[in-house]
């Protein structure tokens, strides 16, 4: 065996000219060219580093998606009079407090940022205690949902509670 035979076998693909390879039918295997990395990707790459991904949802995000699905639980209430009711007070309650945190991510300043974050505090903690009712209502709901809003509404006020008593205790010192 000669040298180009062993050299044939060693890559894995046929080194023959273009015009042997038409004559016998064969396809002709060339080695791919590496790409090269465009400048969208190298800057993709650059914004990965410099920003980690997050690996819990930040206070916006559950806020978010602890509106949603207020907003669901109200939708899902039957629509006598006791139903809407509370329908319209757990979306109105739950809408206030993401707004009121929206607004206090705006805000130009320490004192009312910690304003606006007890209007949220506010918000959530009446929503609590509306979700306490539906929980001993006889109100056809969905009972999982409801006390889902109630560990998510529990674990929103301690977090804002302390959030509020941190900004509270910065100012101070």
């Amino acid at each position: 065996m000669d040298h180009v035979s062993q050299y044939r076998e060693k890559v894995k693909f046929p080194l023959v000219s273009p015009s042997q390879g038409e004559r016998r039918g064969e396809a002709i295997a060339k080695p791919a060219k590496p790409k090269r990395k465009g400048k969208k990707e190298h800057m993709k790459n650059k914004i990965e580093t410099i920003q980690p991904e997050r690996k819990s949802p930040d206070l916006s995000d559950r806020l978010r998606s602890f509106t949603a699905d207020m907003a669901t639980l109200a939708a899902s209430l039957p629509e006598d009079r006791a139903g809407a009711r509370v329908a319209d007070t757990i979306l109105n309650q739950s809408l206030a407090a993401y707004y009121a945190h929206g607004q206090a991510e705006g805000s130009p300043s320490a004192k009312a940022f910690a304003e606006k974050f007890g209007e949220t505090l506010e918000q959530l903690r009446l929503l609590r205690r509306t979700l306490y009712l539906l929980q001993v209502m006889a109100l056809p709901c969905d009972g999982g949902a409801v006390t889902k809003g109630l560990e998510d509404a529990d674990i929103l006020v301690r977090i804002f509670f302390s959030s509020i008593r941190t900004l509270t205790n910065k100012a101070a010192a």
